[in-house]
């Protein structure tokens, strides 16, 4: 079966019985009750990015300043759980940091934003393999 959609409906065409047919829509169907205390839970990479701006775009080879430097935190999990947050969600992340200056950075990021570190391990020793 083949989808396409049309004036807000999805039709479909069945190659089988070589007609068009009106598909069934998620909201055509009753759904579950949603939950009060939702969780999102994200399980990934947290790290930290380095942004610095310049005056022009360098060509090849050349050294240039940065007018400005801006250092926050990053990774997959981390941005899509505090989007989460933002959204009034109830985000909670399982990784990783190191016990250093930029872990305690990442880990406060985070808390601040609204996502829930209990999981968050806080390593002396991190091992990237």
């Amino acid at each position: 079966m083949r989808t396409f959609w049309s004036h807000s409906r999805a039709v479909a065409f069945c190659f089988r019985c070589r007609s068009w047919r009106r598909s069934r829509m998620s909201s055509d169907r009753s759904l579950l009750p949603v939950p009060d205390r939702r969780v999102v839970l994200g399980c990934g990479s947290v790290s930290v990015d380095f942004l610095a701006a310049v005056a022009s775009y360098p060509k090849p080879d050349d050294k240039i300043r940065s007018t400005s430097l801006k250092v926050q935190g990053s990774g997959n999990a981390g941005n899509a759980l505090t989007c989460a947050a933002h959204l009034g969600l109830n985000p909670r992340l399982i990784s990783k940091v190191a016990d250093d200056a930029q872990g305690r950075s990442i880990l406060a990021e985070l808390e601040a934003d609204g996502v829930d570190t209990s999981f968050l391990v806080v390593s002396s020793y991190y091992h990237f393999n």
